[in-house]
């Protein structure tokens, strides 16, 4: 019974670095599937709104060292893009393999890097030209008090339209006992409220940036960013099922073709959109 409490409690320390350090969220999910559905909104064309339907599915496996502790977060997804009468819908499809490394020096500071080794293509026809990227985040963590926490980083990923580099900023804070904000920018930041044991809600915000091989060795660019409102409920211990609502900003997506190191673009019909998001997740509430 005793080297059962031990193992709990240090399995339960583990996911607790990884959720605070590494996913920048008061908890982790384990295993998650979730299906996007984009369409056009209020003041948009049919014809200029890209109608999206977005399958994925996602795991997390904390492995404990010597020295710290390693993160896998292999993921699935699945993308039917219709952009317009002019253009034919395009299949996509990204398997990504991120490996995340995650030390705590003292009381204070904690750092993780992660290694994302990613397939990025087109589904239809077999892309000809390179399909593989890989990319890299180093992110720092600086706890000011319990309740408080900041974070900064570095983000580079070897996109097919070139380098592509970002700073991160996050934070932690725990606003009051059923308030919370976190999330580290320019990818996510979420706002939320604790309703009842089973029930909570807020407001997220969610930035993509990514890239994907196409036939005759091109590539589609793609900027999205989502403003959303989500509902999470447990249905039963550590099964969660969400449901969000928003919309889309500033959308761009763009075809491109690289050559001699510059990247040449063909602007995509793509307003903004609403944004339904349906999901499953076997969570652990930190």
């Amino acid at each position: 019974m005793k080297r059962r409490k031990t193992f709990t409690y240090v399995f339960f320390s583990m996911l607790t670095f990884y959720s605070v350090q590494v996913k920048s969220q008061p908890y982790l999910d384990l295993a998650q599937v979730q299906l996007i559905r984009s369409s056009s909104g209020s003041g948009a064309s049919n014809n200029s709104t890209p109608r999206i339907w977005l399958l994925g599915s996602e795991l997390n496996i904390p492995l404990k060292s010597s020295n710290g502790i390693f993160l896998l977060s292999p993921s699935v997804t699945y993308q039917q893009i219709d952009f317009s009468e002019k253009i034919e819908s395009t299949d996509i499809r990204s398997i990504a393999f991120p490996i995340t490394y995650a030390h705590e020096w003292n009381e204070e500071w904690k750092s993780s890097f992660t290694f994302i080794g990613r397939i990025n293509e087109s589904v239809n026809v077999p892309a000809e030209g390179g399909k593989f990227q890989h990319g890299y985040a180093l992110l720092n963590t600086y706890k000011k008090k319990e309740a408080l926490k900041f974070r900064f980083g570095i983000y580079f990923n070897n996109e097919f339209f070139g380098p592509f580099i970002l700073p991160l900023a996050g934070i932690d804070y725990k606003i009051n006992e059923k308030l919370q904000l976190f999330g580290t920018l320019p990818g996510s930041m979420n706002l939320e409220k604790t309703i009842g044991k089973k029930t909570h809600a807020g407001f997220s915000f969610r930035s993509f940036t990514s890239s994907y091989r196409l036939p005759s060795d091109s590539l589609l660019r793609i900027y999205d960013n989502h403003i959303r409102i989500f509902f999470n409920y447990t249905v039963a211990a550590n099964h969660i099922l969400i449901a969000e609502a928003g919309h889309s900003l500033f959308r761009n997506y763009r075809l491109g073709l690289r050559a001699d190191g510059k990247t040449r673009y063909t602007q995509v019909d793509s307003n903004d959109g609403i944004i339904f998001r349906i999901a499953y997740a076997y969570r652990l509430r930190l």
